[in-house]
C-alpha cells in the first residue's frame, strides 16, 4: 500500500459520500460532522543480509461520526474491498469531550 493508493481510495470515498479526509489532521475545522483522519504508521517490511526485499506501507484510518454509524463504516470498507485493500477494524471509542464516535481501521 502506498500513500498515493490510500489517498486515491479516500478521495473516491469523499466524492461519493461528501465525508472529508486529511492526512493526520485538518488545518481548520473539516466543515462536516463526519470526517476521516489518516496517517502512515509502521510499514510492513521483510529483509535479510542488510537489505530490504519488501516494504509496504501500513495506514491507520480514523472515521469520526456523531454516533455509531454501521452504514457509513460499511461504505468505507466497501471502497477498501473494491480497491483490493486488506483491512481490519480495531478500536472504537466514544469521545465525550468532542461528542463524537471514533472507529479505527488498519490497512
Amino acid at each position: 500500500m502506498t500513500f498515493d493508493e490510500i489517498t486515491k481510495v479516500l478521495s473516491d470515498h469523499e466524492a461519493k459520500t461528501g465525508i472529508p479526509f486529511a492526512y493526520y489532521e485538518f488545518n481548520k475545522a473539516p466543515g462536516s460532522d463526519r470526517y476521516i483522519a489518516y496517517y502512515e504508521d509502521a510499514p510492513d517490511q521483510f529483509g535479510a543480509d542488510d537489505q530490504v526485499y519488501y516494504s509496504n506501507g501500513h495506514f491507520t484510518i480514523e472515521l469520526y461520526t456523531p454516533h455509531k454509524e454501521p452504514e457509513t463504516e460499511a461504505i468505507l470498507t466497501g471502497f477498501f474491498d473494491v480497491a483490493g485493500i486488506f483491512w481490519t477494524k480495531s478500536a472504537q471509542a466514544k469521545i465525550d469531550s468532542e461528542d463524537m464516535f471514533q472507529t479505527v481501521f488498519n490497512v
